[in-house]
């Protein structure tokens, strides 16, 4: 038996009841009944809209596909990553386990303030040191995780030194600018032509510990001609740190 479309899409239910309508029901039978209940279901699905019926699938299924589909790009695109895994957080300064003094000077004194302008920024100094600890770091952590750690750790020990430095030649009277003035009236800006970068992580050690004891060896020649007992208690107490990391450095050394 072949179904025939009442009218155009949409009037099912209004062609359903011009056929009930009028109709009695008193003498119909259950089973009777219910065909003309399914009749009547079927004539509310042939007159909805076929294309609303499309999309409506369509788009389930599109996106579905779609989602899957930016699934797959997003684990191609991490797969072709690539990322340094080594995870720095937690770092701590790498310092002696001793307290620091005061910050402090017994009276300005343009002389030491320049003294501590070339630990904080010449050749030999804090700034040279960070500089180099963190290059060495950058090159190191993606395939010596463990050794870049322990020279971050360095590193931001020294930062710690230079302010403390900056911070007593600003007492001192002087003028934090980057450029360190030395005793024979030169006055040099700070470069990176002052550090020393080898190629493999051995040499990298070697030079960070000559540098160590170049910095060590100048601060000990300042506390020579300072005669204020507030500079050089921070001086000595830097000093301690600076021993602490050749000692780190060197035990680095038998590992590479």
């Amino acid at each position: 038996m072949a179904w025939k479309r009442f009218g155009s899409e949409g009037d099912g239910g209004k062609r359903l009841g011009e056929i009930l309508k009028g109709f009695s029901f008193r003498n119909i039978k259950k089973d009777q009944l219910l065909l003309l209940f399914l009749a009547g279901v079927l004539l509310l699905v042939i007159s909805l809209p076929t294309d609303g019926r499309k999309k409506s699938s369509g788009g389930r299924t599109g996106g579905f596909l779609q989602n899957e589909n930016s699934q797959e790009e997003n684990m191609e695109e991490k797969e072709n990553l690539i990322a340094n895994n080594c995870n720095f957080q937690g770092i701590r300064s790498a310092m002696a386990d001793l307290p620091y003094p005061p910050v402090q000077v017994r009276s300005r004194n343009q002389v030491y303030a320049d003294l501590l302008r070339v630990d904080y920024c010449g050749s030999v100094s804090e700034m040279s040191a960070i500089t180099q600890y963190i290059n060495n770091e950058n090159r190191l952590s993606c395939i010596k995780c463990p050794l870049a750690k322990t020279i971050l750790g360095i590193a931001m020990a020294e930062m710690i030194h230079l302010q403390k430095l900056g911070e007593l030649v600003v007492l001192l009277g002087g003028d934090i600018s980057f450029v360190a003035k030395y005793r024979n009236g030169s006055n040099r800006m700070w470069t990176p032509g002052y550090l020393s970068i080898p190629g493999n992580a051995r040499k990298m050690i070697i030079a960070d510990i000559e540098a160590e004891k170049d910095a060590i060896s100048q601060y000990k020649a300042h506390m020579q001609i300072i005669r204020d007992d507030c500079v050089n208690a921070v001086i000595a107490r830097i000093i301690k740190d600076e021993e602490y990391h050749i000692m780190l450095l060197q035990a680095l050394l038998k590992e590479v």
